[in-house]
């Protein structure tokens, strides 16, 4: 905000000051309550405030009130929340309405105390009234309320440690000064100091000396040594797998596993014999069973007497329903018709002068749009034929990511194995770090017993404060409540005077006799009881007539509407049989469309049956290939091992050793090289395309998130613009408004002037088209036309 311009201008700007400080304070408030951000910036408001250009305001004056102004509004957060803490903890002695003025005092306070010096910060404080300004010194330079109300939110706009050294350092260095300012401030309000100095608060404290106990010196206890950890390990030991698991096989357990189970259902039917049964009657009884439950239901539906009412069949009926028609849908439906009937006058006057219509544009229209619909179809069945081949490539392709799933999962392993390696050293060094963090908290084990004592004695000295701080708010209170219990005595008083008063009797009401005010047209009240009769009755008369006309008017609409009805009715008819007549035409091609598509979607079928089946061949021919070539070159290498052997079995024997068939060995080499080439191909083919997939997904993110940023930005100046306006708008509405009732005379003279303008401007153009067209003159030359 500019304040590198003006450094170093508060402490001169004294010495040259033509200017009283409560003046020059005064200015500073004006200037910061007159500046709304929304309507102009801070430069512009700094040339452009009139306060700023008030008579004897010299330049260094003018320097001081917009560095004021710039510290103000660059540091507006810090000042909002000191502003709003001072205020909420002194709801009684400090205004809201002097908000702006510890705005300036904090600003002053808290950023140039050192630059002005306490005097003449002094002479600013002066300048306001000693309570709230003796509070305000008390909270500003109290570091314990600083801390209680408004540090942390500091804290959450400033660095810690500006805080701490700048602000709260910048505090406790310069209260020995600011301890007389508070002082005096407290002397003229209340007529006792607030803080008191070294000296007497060692005399007026000063106690006898008493006994003070002290711990006996008894031999203090070694601390315990921790013991070492156990290390625990971490080798993982399997056990062999015993013999017995290779001289068995499947088929053999599952036979042993059969026999077993057919011993046991043996024993159990053994257990459990036919003759052990129970032998129940109810079993032989089976046939009445039924009947003894026909006679219980029987017996229960005796008492149920009740016979409802059964409906009878539903018939549909064979009349249509007569529909009574209301004015206002007679109406709707008499505009439609006169609506379709221009429609139709319009086409037949059209046709009359062009002689031709559009029937064969929509003839050609509709060939199209079936056309459109059929093309569309057929690449909906010929998009299902791809999906079907895209699903047999996506299968291999799956097979293919299995693949290379399980070379990932290798790689994976190794590097799990690393990494617990690395974990292992990491928690070593941990242990490590640990065991040297318990001696340091062993030898550090007294500090916070000498911070309890000092934290307990700053709050024994804090509730000292708050004690006494109470006690001279609640004198100042019982003083305030005296002087307005006085102010409300003296109040009824008056009015008890007042109510002493005689009271004047009034005349009594003749209403034959006018009031004779000196008014024109005066009369009694029995006079305008007579005159209004005479109204009233003719208002009556003046009724009647009326009433009679709107009956016949009615009459004459019913007849209307009447008319109307039958004519509706009889077009009605006639557009049901039309549209009976096309439903039955619409259905009929809608059943053979049907035919159509259902054919259609048959040999769209039939297509991609033969496409797959194509297909599955094509994949059925190269995998026989491939296993035909996979069973050459396992026949190839049975080959060439068997020729191994034999050479080993000549050498050791002492047979001439045959040399290897080197084509066969060639060939496998080969084979072994282009599976390796193959393999690393498909790994590049498939990174390169994850990190294609990974680029594009990135883009796509990071573009979506510029959209929302832009949004945002266009939203926000959107809404901006818009307040404006409205606010302006509203502004001059209001403006309007006052000066219409204010000045409603000047208002109404405005009004008329401005529509006698219009006025004259209509009657002038009106006479400026009936003129006829300028003669040339004689004797003139010709302008040629354009």
């Amino acid at each position: 905000f500019g304040s590198s311009l003006f450094l170093g201008v508060f402490l001169p700007h004294f010495v040259a000051c033509q200017m009283k400080p409560a003046d020059l304070l005064s200015i500073c408030i004006k200037v910061l309550e007159s500046y709304d951000p929304r309507k102009t910036t801070v430069d512009a408001h700094c040339d452009d405030c009139p306060h700023l250009k008030t008579k004897g305001l010299s330049e260094v004056d003018s320097k001081f009130v917009k560095q004021v102004f710039y510290g103000c509004i660059r540091h507006r957060k810090f000042l909002n929340l000191f502003v709003t803490g001072f205020l909420y903890k002194n709801p009684a002695t400090a205004q809201r309405s002097e908000q702006t003025l510890y705005t300036v005092l904090g600003y002053l306070a808290f950023f140039r105390l050192e630059e002005l010096t306490v005097p003449v910060f002094r002479s600013f404080v002066l300048t306001g009234s000693p309570p709230p300004i003796l509070a305000f010194l008390q909270f500003a330079f109290g570091v314990e309320d600083l801390k209680e109300w408004v540090v942390s939110e500091w804290c959450k706009i400033y660095d810690m440690g500006y805080i701490e050294d700048q602000i709260l350092g910048t505090i406790q260095r310069m209260l020995p000064e600011l301890t007389q300012l508070i002082n005096e401030i407290s002397i003229k309000a209340t007529g006792t100091k607030a803080v008191e100095t070294d000296g007497e608060s060692e005399t007026k404290d000063k106690k006898p000396r008493t006994t003070v106990p002290e711990p006996f010196n008894i031999t203090k206890p070694k601390p315990r040594l921790v013991p070492q950890p156990e290390p625990i390990s971490r080798e993982i030991k399997a056990t062999k797998i015993p013999q017995s698991v290779y001289k068995t096989d499947l088929k053999t357990i599952e036979e042993q596993n059969q026999a077993r189970r057919q011993q046991i259902n043996e024993a159990v039917q053994s257990q459990y014999k036919r003759e052990d049964e129970f032998n129940l009657a109810i079993a032989n009884r089976a046939a009445e069973l039924e009947k003894i439950r026909e006679e219980i239901e029987a017996e229960k539906m005796k008492d149920c007497t009740f016979k409802p009412h059964i409906n009878s069949e539903y018939r549909p009926p064979t009349e249509a329903a007569e529909v009574k028609m209301t004015a206002a849908a007679i109406l709707r439906e008499d505009a439609l018709i006169r609506k379709k009937q221009e429609q139709e006058y319009e086409i037949l006057r059209q046709y009359e002068s062009e002689l031709r219509d559009a029937s064969e544009f929509y003839e050609w229209q509709a060939t199209q749009i079936a056309a459109d619909d059929l093309a569309e179809q057929e690449r909906v069945e010929q998009r299902k034929v791809e999906m079907q081949l895209a699903r047999e490539q996506a299968m291999e392709m799956v097979a293919a990511m299995k693949r290379r799933n399980r070379l990932q999962a290798q790689a994976q392993q190794e590097e799990m194995a690393m990494k617990l390696h690395q974990n292992d050293l990491e928690q070593a060094a941990d242990l490590e770090q640990k065991r040297e963090l318990v001696k340091e908290v062993q030898e550090e084990r007294l500090l916070p017993r000498q911070a309890e004592e000092e934290v307990l004695r700053q709050n024994h000295q804090r509730a000292e404060d708050l004690r006494l701080e109470k006690e001279r708010d609640m004198e100042r209170k019982r003083l305030e409540d005296e002087h307005e219990m006085e102010r409300k005595k003296d109040l009824i008083r008056q009015i008890r005077a007042l109510e002493r008063v005689s009271v004047v009797r009034p005349k009594a009401f003749d209403p034959a006799e006018p009031p004779r005010h000196g008014l024109l047209s005066e009369m009694s009240l029995a006079e305008l009881q007579e005159k209004y009769a005479l109204l009233k009755d003719e208002q009556e008369r003046e009724r009647e007539a009326t009433r009679l006309a709107n009956l016949e008017e009615k009459a004459k609409k019913q007849a209307d509407l009447s008319q109307k009805a039958g004519n509706l009715a009889r077009i009605r008819a006639q557009a049901k049989d039309a549209a009976q007549a096309r439903h039955a035409a619409l259905k009929q091609r809608k059943a053979e469309e049907a035919e159509k598509a259902k054919l259609r979607r048959e040999e769209c079928v039939l297509k991609a049956q033969e496409k797959i089946l194509v297909k599955k061949k094509e994949r059925l021919a190269e995998e026989q290939r491939l296993a035909k070539e996979l069973k050459e070159i396992s026949v190839r290498r049975q080959f060439s091992q068997a020729n191994v052997e034999g050479d080993r079995r000549g050498a050791g024997d002492g047979m001439p050793r045959e040399e290897p068939d080197k084509a066969l060995v060639e060939q496998y080499k080969k084979d072994q090289v282009e599976k390796i080439e193959a393999l690393h191909r498909r790994q590049n083919r498939d990174r390169q395309l994850s990190e294609k997939r990974r680029v594009q997904q990135s883009f796509g993110v990071a573009m979506e998130q510029a959209r929302g940023d832009d949004d945002i930005v266009r939203a926000e100046t959107r809404t901006a613009a818009k307040t404006a306006r409205g606010f302006q708008k509203t502004s001059e509405i209001q403006l309007k408004q006052t000066m219409e009732k204010s000045q409603p005379f000047a208002a109404k003279i405005t009004k008329d002037s401005i529509v006698s303008a219009r006025r004259h401007r209509t009657k002038r153009d009106a006479s400026l088209t009936r003129l006829p067209p300028e003669r040339p003159v004689s004797g003139l030359p010709q302008r040629p036309s354009t």
